[in-house]
């Protein structure tokens, strides 16, 4: 009896532990805890996208449940989304149907991914492709230049154009661009990458020779019988010329280039969302030189998802290359639809943000929204330092008046002396009044030496602006002296009448006297209270005079 019961035990044991290790690896249903797990034990995510009403994805998740694909699945963290709780994580991942499969690396760049139902077997053919595709992403992730702009050393350049096989289109344009400029040094190595690469490796490379011209015209990466010995020959001397020749001149775009860039932006913005990625990507490389192009697309544009995609790729062309491999996805949010989540992308930059972040941050200071604006230009101003104030002024002749608001709120609340004679230059092209307004503002903070300023604005057309600039001369000449105009000089009839003084205490007095007889009430209200505490006995008439034709008045 003692055997039988040591017998069941031993059973009893050895099937609680069968069932215990074929239940298969913990699938987490929060896509930022199973993202913090996979930082943390430093192996990539598998995010399983689903939903109960799919079919396919139940299959799938039988699939799952096969003891072959749960060893797999040892080497990852999982996490199982369902798509309709949790659309932000579908849309950052670029899931538009389910099921679903992504790969994320520890660090949140995504690795690969595969939409519908696979089998069991496909499964684990398809985990084993992604830990190699990792092992490249890691080889990248290690590589400190990948966004540098010197050339590449003789070690690196190798390194470099092992990116080219990585399915992370980031990753592999940010290769091809860091080479790009650098034919002399990086021919050999983007030559061997084409000849013994597999296909997504030789049409990186492609790309690579033909932008430097090389003799590509009969090789087909897709079709292996065009790459005959005879025409790689011809490549390898081509390559020995380029690499024992005079350094090449920097890629410029030629005009079909640039036309075929918005016909690709174009077609970006009804293609897929990860279709819409790589062209975005591939589009990176025109920079700033296809800007125009994208704010004119932005203009006639009415679609919202179509919106989306544009201020991405515009964002993308001004993005430093660092930033883009730093932050995955982050581009995409800053562009996102949902307010909340653009606010706290804008947020994440600014805690990350570096001097060549000047360029993107200046792009978001025209976000619709007032308080991206905002956080950009105070995210310029704190990480630009001095370089700020160059692109602040720029900002100041963007077309969008929200900008130029933006601009003048901010440095009314920071004001530098230095800013008096861009803002005077500002001041002669300015059309709207409540921009001015903004501006004199501005003017009243930086103190005494905007006094000249600020007279000249007492004849301005608007009359909001003459009794804003009222309003700001009266602070300043309230039990102070004006001092240097910082070169901004006053005219001579500025000085209308005798007895205000010469000085610029008596220009003042006599802007004040002009105002009170201007046609406005509240302007002339504003020019009783700025000679309230003047000893100005050439006042007296004027105000008695004003006191009568506008009784209401008469009190003050």
């Amino acid at each position: 009896m003692r055997w039988a019961v040591v017998v069941a035990l031993s059973l009893g044991l050895a099937t609680r532990v069968t069932a215990e290790d074929t239940a298969g690896p913990a699938w987490q249903a929060s896509f930022a805890a199973a993202s913090a797990a996979a930082q943390k034990s430093n192996r990539p995510l598998l995010v399983k996208f689903g939903a109960p009403w799919c079919g396919w994805c139940q299959k799938l998740d039988e699939e799952f449940a096969k003891p072959e694909v749960a060893l797999a699945l040892s080497k990852f963290e999982l996490a199982t989304i369902d798509i309709d709780r949790d659309r932000d994580v579908a849309r950052q991942l670029a899931v538009e149907g389910v099921p679903a499969l992504r790969v994320l690396t520890p660090r949140g760049r995504l690795l690969a991914s595969r939409d519908g139902f696979l089998s069991a077997a496909d499964l684990v053919a398809w985990l084993a492709e992604t830990a190699r595709a990792e092992e490249a992403v890691n080889v990248v992730d290690g590589l400190a230049g990948l966004a540098a702009t010197s050339p590449p050393g003789l070690l690196e350049v190798p390194r470099i154009a092992k990116a080219f096989g990585s399915r992370d289109v980031a990753i592999r344009e940010a290769a091809i661009s860091r080479l790009r400029p650098y034919p002399k040094e990086s021919a050999a190595a983007v030559i061997a990458a084409f000849r013994g690469g597999n296909l997504q490796t030789r049409l990186a490379a492609i790309d690579l020779l033909r932008a430097w011209q090389a003799p590509t015209n009969e090789l087909d990466p897709w079709r292996p019988e065009t790459l005959t010995a005879e025409r790689l020959a011809a490549l390898d001397t081509w390559g020995r010329s380029v690499s024992s020749g005079p350094a090449a001149a920097a890629w410029e775009p030629t005009a079909d280039e640039l036309a075929a860039a918005v016909r690709d932006m174009d077609s970006s913005l009804t293609a897929t969302a990860t279709e819409a990625a790589t062209i975005r990507e591939r589009l990176a490389k025109f920079g700033p030189r296809l800007l125009p192009a994208v704010l004119e697309k932005l203009v006639t544009v009415e679609d919202d998802a179509y919106r989306e995609r544009l201020y991405a790729l515009r964002y993308r062309l001004v993005a430093a290359q660092g930033r883009v491999l730093a932050w995955p996805g982050g581009i995409e949010r800053l562009a996102s639809r949902d307010l909340k989540e653009r606010r706290q992308a804008i947020g994440e930059l600014i805690e990350a943000a570096a001097a060549d972040d000047e360029a993107l941050l200046s792009e978001l200071a025209s976000d619709p929204d007032p308080l991206v604006r905002e956080l950009a230009l105070r995210g310029l101003q704190e990480t630009s330092g001095e370089s700020a104030n160059a692109a602040l002024v720029k900002m100041l002749a963007d077309p969008e008046p929200n900008v130029r608001a933006a601009v003048l709120k901010l440095w009314a609340e920071q004001p530098a002396a230095s800013m008096l004679p861009e803002l005077e230059k500002y001041l002669g092209k300015e059309k709207e009044a409540d921009l001015v307004v903004h501006a004199v503002r501005v003017l009243r903070e930086l103190g005494a030496g905007s006094g000249p300023l600020l007279i000249r604005l007492t004849k301005h057309r608007a009359w909001q602006v003459r009794a804003e600039a009222a309003e700001a001369l009266a602070k300043l000449s309230d039990g102070h002296s004006f001092g240097p105009s910082f070169g901004i000089e006053i005219d001579d009839d500025d000085n209308d009448e005798e007895g205000t003084g010469g000085d610029a205490v008596g220009q003042v007095h006599q802007a004040f006297l002009n105002l009170l007889n201007d046609d406005d009430d509240y302007v002339a209200s504003r020019a009783v209270e700025g000679l309230r505490d003047a000893d100005l006995p050439q006042a007296v008439e004027p105000l008695l005079a004003l006191a009568e034709l506008r009784p209401e008045l008469a009190p003050a």
